[in-house]
């Protein structure tokens, strides 16, 4: 994987040069154009050295094999846009926000932030995939004072706070990962506490696929009316 520490160089190269030249100037037209272009940067420079860190830091985020490419490809395209910036900035600091010379450079360091952050939320959706299941319908069909509920209720909301946000660094990533184990071995537990060992194939084709009545066994019919829960089994006609 590339490194990207140079990511927030990008943006602060720039905006150091920006503070040097409105600071030569003391004019108040100016210092006006420079506020505005270096709290822009400052947010950009922030933006890049996050993602930055979760891209190059350790975890178990895995990127496609063109991702390098693309990211040296993008970061090529700021320094080319860094460099005109400087010509202009050392002739006259009034001319880098005229034409077309200040937009284009947004759009290169926009398009790297945007790039970045579509490759971290690819890569974070395929870290914890192997994780995820019906959770929420597993807790609704779970039997009436099934053990261990609270504790699988508590590891599903958690690993879901993660998983619904772009992680920030890649400690986010190993924690909402380590969470992610955490909820599939209470799931498995809860599963087991909860259905007898010789039921659990159909329990587990009821809740998801769906259960034929002609694999049902009568043991297991039993079973569901004994706890309250043949009412919730839904009978449906058609081909499978």
């Amino acid at each position: 994987m590339t490194k990207t520490s140079r990511l927030d160089e990008l943006a602060e190269g720039l905006l150091r040069e920006v503070r040097s030249a409105a600071g030569a100037r003391a004019g108040a037209e100016v210092a006006a154009a420079f506020d505005g272009m270096t709290r822009e940067l400052n947010s950009l420079a922030e933006q890049l050295e996050s993602y930055g860190a979760v891209v190059s830091g350790r975890s178990p985020l895995t990127f496609t094999a063109t991702f390098s490419d693309t990211l040296s490809e993008r970061k090529a395209w700021v320094d080319a846009q860094l460099e005109k910036i400087r010509v202009v900035l050392a002739d006259d600091p009034m001319k880098v926000k005229q034409g077309k010379l200040w937009a284009e450079m947004q759009r290169a360091a926009k398009t790297l932030r945007d790039d970045l952050a579509v490759a971290i939320d690819e890569a974070y959706v395929e870290v914890l995939m192997p994780f995820r299941g019906d959770d929420r319908r597993i807790l609704e069909t779970l039997p009436p004072r099934t053990p261990g509920v609270a504790a699988y209720r508590k590891a599903i909301e958690e690993f879901e706070r993660l998983a619904e946000v772009r992680p920030s660094t890649p400690e986010e990533v190993t924690q909402a990962a380590a969470l992610g184990r955490r909820m599939q071995r209470q799931r498995e537990e809860v599963e087991a506490q909860a259905v007898p060992t010789e039921f659990s194939e159909q329990w587990r084709l009821l809740r998801t696929t769906g259960l034929p009545l002609t694999d049902m066994t009568d043991a297991f019919s039993a079973w569901l009316r004994e706890r309250g829960l043949a009412g919730s089994a839904v009978v449906s006609f058609g081909e499978r």
